[in-house]
């Protein structure tokens, strides 16, 4: 799957990301930039867009609960510009692959950023 760059130049990013049960991140809303918003990004990323890197960090393979609050972390902390490369989801098969491991402690699977 072929990805696209977007790069949020704002602390408020203006997205809610998912981890799935089969551990692979989704962009799950994107909220609608207005005149004189906060939220400043270049580039174009769709509800059910799959995150592929984050910041340099490959997120193409399924991570774990733990590995999910870790990258949550690092977002909401790397200074601005954050880069994303996100892409298209073109089939549902990738809704039946093979679960991630899950973690002993259950986290939450939803960010807002």
């Amino acid at each position: 799957v072929r990805g696209r760059e977007v790069l949020f130049l704002s602390d408020q990013m203006g997205i809610k990301l998912n981890r799935g049960t089969d551990g692979i991140v989704r962009v799950i809303s994107v909220s609608e930039i207005q005149p004189g918003s906060s939220i400043l990004r270049k580039g174009k990323v769709e509800a059910g867009d799959l995150v592929r890197e984050v910041c340099g960090v490959d997120l193409r393979r399924p991570i774990t609960a733990t590995m999910w609050g870790d990258t949550v972390a690092l977002i909401k902390m790397t200074p601005r510009p954050v880069s994303f490369i996100v892409a298209q989801e073109i089939t549902s098969t990738s809704f039946s692959s093979p679960r991630a491991p899950q973690a002993s402690s259950p986290r939450p699977t939803a960010a807002e950023i």
